[in-house]
């Protein structure tokens, strides 16, 4: 028996009721339980719909729908690491290898040429708010998709730049004692620390606009099915 867009509506009613926020989550779900439910409604014919609803949500246990959510996030998170790890590693193929050492010697050099670590900081400061203004108009506007998981996980890896940033003002004002023939240490691992920073924020700021670009994706197709629910 297949359920009408009515009793549909009314599932998905019942969820974000329930304290299941996220769109994504919620239409995942959704897809679940109806699926459940027109089974016993097919294999019972005298079952109400209501009574169809809560022996699926019992037959999930305990945690009820909880069970399917913490399944969905966990795929989800375990979709974004994988994309997030192969565009970082992806700086590292043959490709791009040869662009990575020349930024770690550019930025040995700019250090040689400033001398004073503290010049060289005030210079990464000033770097560092160029990025962030970047940021702020590359298209990385989440407003309008918060209550997508998508968004959320895919958004994440950003929020792990600021280690880097310690890494990095650490490696300047507290300068390495190991001594290398004709090599600048310190000069040489905070050159590897700004470099990599920029591979881990190019990559985050990727991944977080590919959570954007489905979170939009899935509010047309969301959008479009409410529209044609009021419809009927």
């Amino acid at each position: 028996m297949q359920l009408t867009k009515q009793q549909i509506e009314k599932l998905r009613i019942h969820l974000e009721e329930s304290g299941f926020k996220y769109i994504d989550v919620q239409m995942e779900i959704l897809d679940h339980v109806a699926t459940a439910v027109e089974v016993r409604m097919t294999e019972n014919v005298g079952l109400t719909f209501q009574d169809a609803v809560n022996q699926t949500h019992s037959s999930f246990g305990p945690k009820g729908f909880r069970q399917i959510e913490a399944s969905i996030i966990k795929g989800i998170t375990r979709k974004y690491r994988k994309l997030f790890l192969n565009q970082l590693l992806s700086f590292f193929s043959l490709k791009y290898i040869s662009l990575v050492l020349f930024s770690c010697f550019l930025f040995y050099k700019i250090q040689q040429f400033f001398g004073n670590q503290d010049k060289f900081l005030t210079f990464v400061i000033l770097g560092m708010m160029m990025v962030l203004v970047a940021s702020l108009t590359s298209g990385l506007n989440t407003v309008n998709y918060k209550r997508y998981m998508l968004c959320k996980i895919s958004g994440s890896y950003i929020n792990y730049t600021g280690l880097f940033l310690v890494l990095i003002f650490q490696s300047i004002t507290t300068p390495l004692k190991v001594h290398l023939d004709g090599v600048n240490a310190s000069f040489l691992f905070t050159s590897f620390a700004i470099t990599l920073y920029g591979l881990y924020y190019i990559s985050a700021v990727r991944i977080a606009k590919q959570g954007i670009f489905e979170s939009k994706q899935l509010l047309e197709k969301f959008q479009l099915m409410n529209h044609k629910t009021k419809k009927i």
